[in-house]
């Protein structure tokens, strides 16, 4: 495609003008060189810019990473210690199983957008 752009202009001038004159190949010629200046910089910038989206998804997957041992490390062991420590007090410890669940439910959740965000970014 990028072949068939460059020679166009040659074959256009061929075509339509009788008397081919020196300054119409020059200014074919110079349409052919901003042709694949602007294919060159199209590559770069697209090249730039799946970088830049790799290096955002990892920067995310860090992100989620911390949060996840956080939440493991503070929160979930945090319940487990005042639900040992407090015995048999059944509301109590019902409540404590459900916060919990939730922060367990809200780690899958968030593991799961992650492998998805992941999964679509880099198609």
């Amino acid at each position: 495609m990028l072949l068939g752009l460059a020679v166009e202009p040659f074959i256009l001038i061929g075509i339509f003008s009788s008397n081919s004159q020196q300054v119409n190949y020059i200014s074919a010629a110079s349409s052919v060189v901003w042709l694949l200046i602007a294919y060159i910089l199209g590559k770069a910038v697209g090249r730039m810019c799946r970088v830049a989206a790799q290096r955002q998804i990892e920067v995310q997957q860090q992100s989620y990473d911390e949060f996840f041992n956080f939440l493991h490390s503070h929160v979930k062991a945090g319940v487990a210690a005042v639900k040992a420590e407090w015995g048999d007090d059944a509301a109590m410890r019902e409540k404590l199983s459900e916060l919990e669940q939730a922060v367990s439910d809200r780690r899958i959740e968030l593991l799961l957008a992650s492998v998805l965000h992941l999964k679509f970014v880099t198609k």
